[in-house]
């Protein structure tokens, strides 16, 4: 665009007389953007910088003063032309508004200051009219006086009355010359009878030729065609024009149009009249070259006759709408009706013509929003005072008010005048929100017999025949375009009824755009969704129309498609582009259609542009906030509400739900509470309203020793409580006996510990543990400090790392368990193992489950309530610090989730026992999505992954994936290790004895008995049990003074051994063997053996494995008579066993007495 501009700016200079600008340097300058950007901003105080940057540019230094000035209104002018109809918009607004504003604003400053040269009035002139007034300013140097009070003026055209009627002393004295130029300014301003006047005057002056200003005079008049023809007759064999206008009466516009471009007139205010009636006479025959030639009369004099003519042949051409063209010419015709607007604006001149042109313009753009501002004064619309009172402008205003069914405000804007044509109009149009057909075809046959405009009677009969009836002018219609009244025709007899009419329309429907509307109309009137769905996709497809494209979308919404609705909806937005009037519709169907298919994310791009547009579209806000939050973006869902929407009250139930809880997160005081409890008169009839509010209720911070705010929340809590007696029901609690009343309380829940034995040794996948204690996996997890994860499957280990290799660089779905891992590794590390997948993701039902995680553990409570071993409650207690850690812990899973793309679906689609019931099996939402993806499975859950490979899902855990990277030389061996000792230690087990693994983990852990004896306790069955069993006596000697720790080493190799055995009598031996094998350590003392003898037993817990006590010693106490003898070995024994259970000390005693032969 800025090789148009600068050529435009250079040309117009030079014709101006100002000189010659450098083209390649002005060029360079407006590449840049300050010039665009200082004209955009309205900011008239920059101007004249600007102005110096441009005389910088000329060849020669202009010598004029007002050069600088005259510079920056030649490139305002270039922009307005060269720019697209949106960046007009914004560049006028910029510029005519700051330059009309700053002409009223400024006027009485301008009067008490400084006097404004002459050259800047002249700005405010139209531009022949100044143009002849620095010619005759050395005729009359008073030009200067009259051009700064004219222009000064509150009301140009009182003041124009005003001298006209009472001429101030120095205006009276004036040559002809002068008295012909005022006569012709009145003209511009519309003063018929005063440019009469003047023109009379003039003449009496001495102005000649006197027949050239008498033909003037009249062609100024207004008058009909056949009436100024009459006039101008007496000067046709003097004046070219009146001769033009004379043949053309006589019926030869042809020949008239012939002799006028012959004509070659010296003064440019004839070179602008010539183009002007020229046009005008060659329209009917060859429109395209009158379209040019009023063109070329706007664009070289500013002329707004030479521009309303354009717009108006342009909308000719493009009136019926039916191809791209069409549209392009409409749209070249808002664009220039806007700018002869702007051009009159800018010497405050009759603006009105030209926004009645634009009004036509857009309403057959379909733009009826901009058609309405168009006719209305600021703050609704864009019109200046004086336009808004036009008549036509008027009347437009209220024909479109009628087609809204704005009933009041269409009468009220009905001008006293107005014509009876569109007093029908507007009558038939409002009947149509009546749906009273009968009074709507009357009126629209009574405004049809009052006009002769081909335009008018197109668009009439088009009425008519939708409403089943063929119009009476269709002859008329059908001499000028005989298609068109055929295609009225059909209309009519199919919306009449006809079966074979409706057959051809249907034939027909895609042939042009008149038929496809009103086939689809038809459609529609018959509920038949499905076709006029169809029928309009593919309206929109052929002719590129993002209004069919937008039915479309309308009518699949209708049909529940909410898919082919939003794919609809997008590419009428992607085609229409951000001027579209219908941009909003499109834009409520779009979200619509993305929140039924719960597209969260996609929903808020489209909201986001809509509040780009609207900041104050309510609707808009809560589609944000609430995808936010189920998205689990809960601070920029409150920031959204409260920053963006400044706390709009919610419509809806589910609004409402959303507002309760994010006040319950983020503000939560009873200081506040009134803003909620209001919410339960607006949603008396919600029982999900009111059961959120009770609960927010139990939990709003309030000051205790408040006891106002205490007893006003209790006394709301009460009626609530009664009244939902179904959701909240109230126990009584015994204070005399706790555990009697608990264990009653928890023998009614429907949970049982039934089956947390198999999951808590890996049978049964952790998940299980969610649905069977209605608790978050999140929350489940992030208490597992000390539980083992059964993480590993060394029978599928190798697998997995292949699984690996086949999956890196596509797409995997990451489960809620490795997320879990993911939070336990350094983060950096945890980033790289995400990264090695193309598009890593996560499921919006686990982001849930981690958000309801945190929530669960936030209240920091030390007190839960389970089952004891005999199946009474059990009260059971953690420090302050541990339910800080848990909810740290549940933190760092909400976060990891920020690094993951998002499945925004809930329900379980591949599991049918548990489909319907989503919500509870959360945990398999992960593994669900990989099933109905194809996609790789990343889990840390053994038994899980296992139900992945039955459906044939490629799959592994995190283990496996860091040692796929360490194979293939993404992660050095000895990070590798680091990583995976990590995860050793925090309770990851499964897998085979890994000796450097657990050497590591074990250092981490100061070798107390913490992830790596548990991973020592859950080894994976081996041949040569001896490493693990070697490990874990090495593992007790590392801790020997701590007998505690002893004792959790002795526990877990017990339960390693149990495992191998293939019975209960091999465990026996194992465990024999083991006890043997510690009783012949160093390290062990009296002190130390109580402890062994417990991890023993904690080794073998509820299994029926025998007791390996007794053997053990019985073998020990011989090996050491062996060695020593009878009395050594039984002095040591029984120094062994003096801090030893009672009972024990008898057993080992007899064992002692029994093989010395004493017993």
């Amino acid at each position: 665009m800025p090789w148009r501009v600068a050529y435009t700016v250079r040309k117009t200079s030079e014709d101006q007389k100002i000189g010659t600008l450098r083209y390649w340097a002005l060029r360079r300058y407006l590449a840049g953007g300050e010039a665009l950007a200082v004209l955009g901003s309205g900011d008239l105080e920059q101007y004249p910088e600007l102005g110096r940057d441009l005389v910088g540019l000329y060849k020669t230094p202009p010598s004029g003063a007002d050069a600088a000035l005259q510079s920056v209104d030649n490139l305002i002018t270039a922009y307005l032309r060269a720019l697209n109809l949106r960046d007009t918009v914004v560049l006028q607004g910029g510029v005519t508004a700051a330059r009309v504003s700053a002409n009223i604003e400024d006027r009485e400053s301008r009067r008490t200051t400084a006097t404004a040269s002459f050259e800047t009035n002249l700005q405010s002139l139209p531009r022949l009219r100044a143009e002849e007034a620095r010619a005759i300013r050395s005729a009359w140097p008073a030009i200067e006086r009259f051009t700064q009070e004219f222009v000064d003026s509150a009301d140009r055209s009182a003041t124009l009355r005003s001298w006209c009627s009472i001429p101030p002393s120095w205006f009276q004295d004036r040559p002809s010359a002068a008295i012909a130029w005022f006569a012709q300014l009145v003209n511009d301003y519309g003063e018929k009878e005063i440019a009469s006047s003047a023109f009379e005057d003039a003449i009496s002056m001495g102005a000649s030729p006197a027949s050239y200003w008498r033909s003037r005079e009249i062609l100024g008049r207004g008058v009909d065609f056949d009436e100024q023809a009459r006039l101008l007759r007496p000067f046709a064999d003097e004046d070219p024009l009146a001769r033009a206008v004379v043949t053309a009466s006589e019926g030869s516009w042809s020949s008239a149009a012939t002799e006028l471009a012959t004509w070659q007139p010296e003064q440019r205010r004839d070179r602008a009249m010539k183009a002007a009636l020229l046009s005008q006479l060659i329209a009917p025959n060859e429109l395209n070259a009158a379209i040019e030639t009023s063109g070329q009369g706007f664009v070289e004099f500013k002329s707004a006759t030479c521009g309303i003519l354009q717009a108006q042949f342009l909308i000719r051409r493009g009136g019926r709408r039916e191809s791209s063209l069409d549209f392009a010419d409409l749209m070249s015709a808002l664009e220039v009706s806007i700018e002869a607007r702007d051009v009159v604006r800018a010497w405050d001149g009759p603006s009105g013509p030209a926004v009645e042109v634009a009004v036509t313009a857009a309403r057959l753009l379909g733009r009826f929003h901009q058609a309405w501002q168009l006719t209305r004064p600021g703050p609704e619309g864009v019109a200046t005072a004086k336009e808004a009172k036009y008549p036509a402008v008027r009347q437009a205003a209220a024909v479109l008010a009628a087609a809204a069914g704005q009933r009041g405000e269409a009468i009220e804007l009905v001008p006293h005048d107005a014509e009876p044509q569109v007093l029908h109009e507007i009558n038939a149009l409002l009947a149509i929100s009546d749906r009273d057909a009968a009074t709507e075809l009357a009126e629209w046959e009574a405004a049809l017999s009052l006009t002769d405009e081909p335009q008018d009677i197109a668009r009439y009969c088009v009425y008519i025949a939708l409403l089943g009836v063929r119009p009476s002018k269709l002859d008329v219609l059908g001499a000028r375009d005989p298609q068109f009244a055929e295609d009225l025709r059909l209309i009519a007899d199919a919306y009449q009824g006809s079966d074979e009419a409706r057959a051809v329309l249907r034939a027909r429907s895609l042939s042009s755009r008149t038929l496809a509307h009103a086939f689809i109309g038809l459609l529609m009137q018959r509920d038949d969704t499905r076709e006029s769905a169809e029928v309009a996709e593919r309206a929109g497809e052929q002719w590129t129309d993002p209004e069919f494209i937008a039915i479309a979308a309308e009518q699949y919404f209708e049909l529940d498609e909410f898919e082919a609705a939003a794919r609809c909806a997008e590419r009428a937005l992607r085609i229409a582009g951000p001027s579209w009037e219908s941009w909003m519709r499109a834009s409520g169907v779009l979200i619509n259609a993305l929140l039924n298919e719960d597209k969260w994310e996609k929903a808020i791009q489209a909201a986001t542009e809509v509040l780009s547009r609207n900041p104050h579209n309510v609707a808009a806000v809560w589609v944000m906030a609430c995808c936010q939050y189920q998205l689990g973006r809960l601070e920029e869902a409150w920031r959204t509400y409260t920053g963006i929407g400044h706390r709009p009250a919610p419509r809806t139930e589910n609004e409402a739900l959303v507002l309760i809880d994010l006040w319950r997160r983020f503000e939560g005081t009873s200081d506040r509470l009134e803003a909620m409890t209001s919410l339960l008169g607006e949603f008396r009839q919600s029982a999900a309203v009111k059961q959120a509010l009770t609960a927010v209720l139990f939990f709003v911070e309030v000051d205790e020793e408040d006891e106002d705010a205490v007893e006003h929340i209790r006394a709301m809590i009460g009626p609530l409580l009664a009244e939902q007696s179904d959701l909240f029901v109230q126990k009584t609690i015994d204070p005399e006996n706790l555990i009697a009343s608990l264990t009653q309380i928890l023998n009614e829940l429907p949970e049982g510990p039934q089956h947390d034995s198999r999951i808590d040794d890996g049978r049964l996948p952790i998940g299980m543990s969610s649905t069977i204690h209605r608790r978050s996996l999140t929350e489940i997890l992030s208490k597992m400090t000390a539980a083992p994860i059964f993480a590993g499957d060394h029978e599928s280990f190798e697998a997995e790392v292949e699984a690996v290799i086949g999956s890196l660089g596509k797409k995997a779905v990451v489960d809620l368990t490795a997320v879990y891992a993911l939070s336990l590794l350094e983060p950096t590390f945890a980033d790289q193992l995400l990264g090695t997948f193309v598009h890593p993701e996560a499921t919006r039902a686990q982001l849930i489950d981690s958000i309801q995680g945190c929530d669960a553990l936030s209240r920091l409570s030390t007190l839960s309530v389970g089952h004891a071993p005999d199946g009474s409650a059990q009260p059971i207690v953690i420090s302050d610090e541990d339910a800080v850690e848990h909810l740290a812990r549940a933190q760092r899973i909400r976060e990891r989730f920020n690094k993951l793309a998002l499945h925004q679906g809930v329900e379980i689609e591949h599991f049918d026992e548990v489909r319907g019931d989503s919500r509870s099996f959360y945990w398999l939402a992960a593994l669900d999505h990989a099933i109905g993806t194809a996609c790789a499975f990343w889990c840390d859950d053994r038994v899980t992954r296992a139900m992945a490979r039955e459906r044939g899902i490629l799959t592994f855990g995190t283990h496996a994936l860091i040692e796929a990277l360490r194979r293939r030389g993404a992660v050095p061996n000895e990070a590798a290790v680091a990583h995976q000792a990590t995860l050793v230690c925090s309770y990851f087990v499964g897998l085979d004895f890994k000796v450097d693994w657990l050497d590591l983990a074990g250092t981490l852990d100061r070798w107390l008995p913490r992830g790596a004896a548990s991973f020592i306790a859950n080894c994976a069955p081996a041949s040569d049990g001896s490493p693990p069993l070697n490990f874990a006596v090495r593992a007790m000697g590392q801790v020997v003074g701590d007998p505690l720790a002893v004792r959790g080493w002795v526990a877990a190799a017990a339960k390693l051994l149990i495992r191998m055995a293939g019975s209960t009598r091999d465990a026996h031996s194992n465990l024999v063997t083991l006890l043997s094998n510690i009783l012949k350590e160093s390290w062990l003392e009296s002190s130390t053996l109580p402890f062994v003898i417990a991890g023993v037993r904690d080794g073998i817990g509820t299994t029926s494995v025998g007791d390996p006590l007794a053997q053990a010693m019985e073998q020990h106490y011989r090996h050491l008579v062996q060695h020593t003898g009878w009395a050594p070995a039984a002095q040591h024994v029984w120094a062994l066993i003096r801090l030893a259970d009672p009972h024990d000390r008898a057993t080992i005693t007899g064992i002692v007495l029994g093989a010395s032969g004493l017993g």
